[in-house]
């Protein structure tokens, strides 16, 4: 026996009607007349399976059509628990320094006018090494301070080591950073491109002349 998805919606746009299952991801798209010779079979699957049944098996390889003893809702649940407890990758955050180049009136932090010694870079490159095996993809967070202030001694070869070393054993990288900014130019543009940098926060205080009364710099 077989029913409907529970998970079917219907669009209709510029002329065009679409079916869509939202837990398959799988769309199809009909005119008019198509659109609904099908819907009228779908409310009889004994004689759409016995009438049509190729198009009829297809509509049940895409999720359109299930077993009725199917229960879509608990997979759901067990697809997002297990999406949310059986994930490995591994998220490290990292500050190459807690000093910046601006001077906020609202920030909290002291600015030291320090940052990451190379004992402590080559122990986080140490420890990346050592959860390789352990986890299926890295995904650096850096954060400061303004961490491009040192964004060519730290966050740069760290995440160079970091990529290569993902790569060679088949896990995923991903880059991200919170900056107010200000560093940026075309040839760290440039090289972002080579480590994935590719996912800014970039803090904003309003509009240019409450932002520049606010940064201080």
């Amino acid at each position: 026996m077989k029913k409907l998805s529970r998970y079917n919606y219907s669009l209709e746009k510029d002329g065009y009607y679409y079916l869509y299952n939202s837990l398959t991801g799988a769309v199809v798209r009909f005119d008019k007349n198509n659109y609904f010779f099908v819907t009228e079979k779908l409310n009889n699957l004994d004689y759409f399976c016995k009438n049509y049944r190729s198009l009829f098996e297809k509509f049940y390889k895409y999720g359109f059509i299930v077993d009725s003893n199917r229960d879509e809702l608990k997979e759901l649940i067990f697809k997002n628990k297990k999406a949310i407890f059986l994930d490995t990758e591994y998220k490290l955050f990292l500050h190459p320094t807690l000093d910046c180049n601006f001077n906020c009136w609202y920030c909290y932090e002291e600015h030291p006018k320090d940052y990451m010694s190379e004992d402590t870079k080559s122990k986080i490159l140490k420890h990346i090494e050592y959860m390789t095996n352990s986890i299926s993809g890295l995904d650096l967070c850096w954060f400061g301070g303004e961490p491009l202030m040192y964004y060519y001694e730290i966050v740069k070869p760290i995440s160079e080591f970091s990529k290569e070393l993902m790569i060679r054993n088949n896990k995923t990288f991903a880059n991200s950073i919170t900056t107010n900014g200000y560093l940026i130019d075309e040839k760290m543009i440039e090289s972002f491109k080579q480590i994935n940098l590719n996912k800014f926060q970039i803090t904003i205080d309003g509009d240019k002349k409450r932002h520049d009364k606010i940064r201080r710099h």
